[in-house]
């Protein structure tokens, strides 16, 4: 599975937890990924994931994902993944638990 190719690469190179759901205790700082879609062309796999990065505070969190997206524009190093493209994201406030958020959706092309 991508994914956890993916989850192990990114908790090196950011030094947070990341994970695939969110945890039940909740650090200061984490990031969980999720499989949006994927798919198969001609033996070529595909994913579209969005990864949320949670913090403290709003600016904090624009902080993180910009790490997040840093990393994954670097995730090519990986022998297994040949193309990593931003396809979106936004912003997110939870104003009743105070969790403040940015996403980023990227596909990826692999083997």
């Amino acid at each position: 599975m991508i994914e956890v190719d993916i989850i192990k690469y990114l908790s090196q190179a950011l030094g947070v937890s990341v994970t695939g759901e969110k945890p039940t205790k909740k650090p200061k700082e984490y990031v969980v990924i999720e499989k949006i879609d994927g798919g198969r062309t001609n033996y070529i796999d595909a994913i579209t994931i969005s990864i949320m990065s949670y913090s403290d505070t709003l600016l904090n969190a624009a902080k993180l994902d910009k790490r997040v997206k840093e990393a994954m524009f670097n995730i090519v190093e990986l022998d297994n993944i040949s193309s990593a493209r931003l396809g979106g994201g936004s912003q997110s406030i939870d104003k009743q638990t105070k969790e403040y958020a940015y996403e980023s959706i990227f596909n990826l092309i692999y083997m």
